[in-house]
């Protein structure tokens, strides 16, 4: 039995009211595979002029490098500003740059930024600058897992774990508005993300992910 995705996301989504809602005790569990391959493989059939599509995107590298520069430059800038112009800069300007560098180093973990290795460790680390936060050098090997394993509880770290999902739901559940919940949801993704990855399969301190702890 292959655990399927957590039912903790897809409740915001059904009809009846917040706290009419049935509460779930454990994870919906299907008997077939995920159907991701042979989507892919049924995609590929219909149009095989997608694989001319595939491929290192040389551009990313520069687009990865200004939008850097512009997070790094912002921060000198907004820091002799008010609190509601450091605010909004931050939600506006920050989230957004930073949201587009979490998508790079999303497309290195597939080696999109060049047909080397280790060139698109360099270039994910140097997107992971101006986040903040280490994680460039460990996330390819766990989202890589994600994709080899889809749907598989204690490896697929997209799947909440069980205290997580009990946590979640047992502080959420009888929030006014669903909305809310899933913003706190979205915000905490990322932090969540890591903490699940490093509970589920830690893996060992690499010379990548050295270099990745001091530059950011």
């Amino acid at each position: 039995m292959i655990p399927h995705f957590s039912t903790l996301f897809s409740l915001a989504t059904t009809a009846k009211p917040w706290p009419e809602r049935e509460r779930r005790t454990e994870f919906h569990q299907v008997d077939y595979d995920e159907p991701h391959r042979e989507r892919t493989q049924k995609i590929l059939a219909a149009h095989p002029e997608i694989t001319e599509l595939f491929g290192p995107e040389p551009k990313t590298k520069f687009i990865i490098a200004a939008t850097v520069l512009l997070q790094l430059l912002i921060a000198v800038w907004v820091k002799d500003q008010s609190w509601a112009v450091f605010l909004i800069t931050a939600y506006v300007i920050g989230a957004t740059a930073n949201q587009s560098l979490f998508l790079a180093i999303h497309e290195g973990s597939h080696w999109l930024f060049s047909k080397s290795k280790f060139r698109n460790k360099c270039y994910s680390i140097m997107a992971n600058i101006a986040i903040g936060i280490p994680y460039a050098s460990t996330f390819a090997p766990y989202h890589l897992e994600h994709h080899r394993y889809q749907g598989h509880h204690g490896v697929d770290t997209d799947i909440a774990t069980e205290f997580e999902a009990k946590f979640f739901w047992s502080i959420f559940t009888y929030l006014s508005n669903p909305l809310r919940y899933e913003g706190i949801i979205y915000v905490y993704t990322d932090f969540i993300l890591c903490i699940t990855s490093i509970s589920c399969t830690p893996r060992n301190i690499t010379k990548c992910l050295q270099n990745d702890l001091l530059l950011c």
